[in-house]
């Protein structure tokens, strides 16, 4: 019985010294500021004006195979 009591303990001192030194931090989003979703028009390796910080970009194609750019900044 002893033997089991001593197991245990390691066994949780295990797990509980795993969870503090290897288990990653979860991250927190960032501020919520307000962003918008700007059109591209220049699809040809053109530059177009954007205002502050793009943190997203996305091409999708239509059914009639136009394509829609579109950049979230």
């Amino acid at each position: 019985m002893r033997k089991l009591c001593a197991l245990c303990l390691v066994t949780l001192l295990a797990v509980l010294v795993d969870i503090v030194l290897f288990h990653s931090r979860t991250a927190n989003a960032q501020g919520t500021g307000l962003y918008k979703v700007v059109p591209v028009q220049n699809l040809t390796g053109g530059t177009f004006p954007l205002s502050g910080t793009v943190v997203g970009f996305s091409c999708v194609q239509t059914q009639t195979n136009q394509t829609f750019c579109a950049a979230l900044s």
